[in-house]
């Protein structure tokens, strides 16, 4: 492709905060090794480390250290370049060394971000999770804003099994933005997985209020509230689910019979039995 061509490419991915990266090495390896002159100085440098992060990506460690090097030689004390440098240990498998670099940026400015989240990546990468959370609360108490960290936060959690410790991770996400239903889905779906009367009927609330933010048209929380229900219906006494309850649960269950009638017939049978055994179908 033409290098302007290119040149407006990478620029789109920058923009765009999307990591296209065989693409991106790819083709802006060929810009910066055969057209670098359309490059302004600023936009140049900036491409190298676009190009050497997704060359990491892609495992093509010859082209990352190449723009690397190029970087390091231009900017020989820049903080930017030293990140850079420790994501090239980590796909390297230097771990260690990878911390003890990002600890070190640390200790000259704490408040710098991308190094608390490459410590992060760095425990994940290892395969201990444990510590991974311990580092992200350390990185929550400076950044409590920061809901990115509380969605990574969360998926640790569930990764270790420690679903009261997600739940509260979800409930900021919550906090942070209530229109997201995809929010109050993961919320919905750990209580459910916690269990206790309690916590179904919140889970319930939550898949009620997942539904309106989509129009009804989320299949998954039409699912979920059906199978809450179900199980405060199984309960006796006080903690079974009251008539007030089953209202979601019945429109939800006539909103997916409707949807699998339309869109996937042939596995209509199996929606019907599954509704059938929740007491959200009459099979007569």
């Amino acid at each position: 492709p033409p290098p302007a061509a290119v040149r407006e490419y990478l620029r789109l991915v920058r923009e765009a905060k999307v990591r296209h990266s065989e693409d991106v090495a790819e083709y802006g390896a060929l810009l910066l090794k055969k057209s670098p002159g359309i490059l302004p100085a600023e936009e140049l440098w900036l491409v190298h480390e676009q190009v050497g992060v997704a060359a990491l990506d892609c495992g093509g460690f010859e082209l990352a250290d190449w723009c690397i090097g190029r970087l390091d030689k231009q900017f020989p004390n820049s903080v930017r370049v030293r990140k850079l440098k420790g994501m090239r240990l980590e796909a390297g498998g230097e771990f260690d060394a990878a911390d003890k670099l990002y600890k070190g940026i640390l200790e000259e400015n704490q408040a710098d971000q991308a190094a608390w989240k490459r410590r992060v990546a760095v425990c994940r990468g290892r395969g201990n999770l444990v510590k991974a959370t311990k580092v992200l609360k350390e990185y929550l108490d400076i950044f409590a804003s920061d809901h990115e960290a509380w969605e990574e936060a969360a998926d640790l959690y569930l990764c270790l099994g420690m679903h009261k410790q997600a739940a509260f991770c979800q409930e900021e996400l919550i906090l942070s933005n209530p229109q997201n239903p995809h929010f109050h889905l993961q919320y919905a779906d750990t209580l459910c997985t916690l269990g206790q009367p309690a916590n179904l009927r919140t889970a319930l609330a939550y898949y009620a209020a997942a539904l309106e933010l989509t129009d009804g048209l989320s299949v998954r929380a039409l699912l979920g509230a059906c199978g809450a229900y179900a199980h405060l219906n199984a309960l006796k006494g006080p903690e079974k689910a009251t008539e007030e309850e089953a209202r979601v649960p019945q429109l939800a269950a006539k909103l997916l019979k409707q949807l699998y009638g339309k869109k996937c017939p042939a596995k209509l049978p199996l929606l019907l039995e599954l509704l059938t055994k929740q007491g959200l179908h009459d099979s007569s």
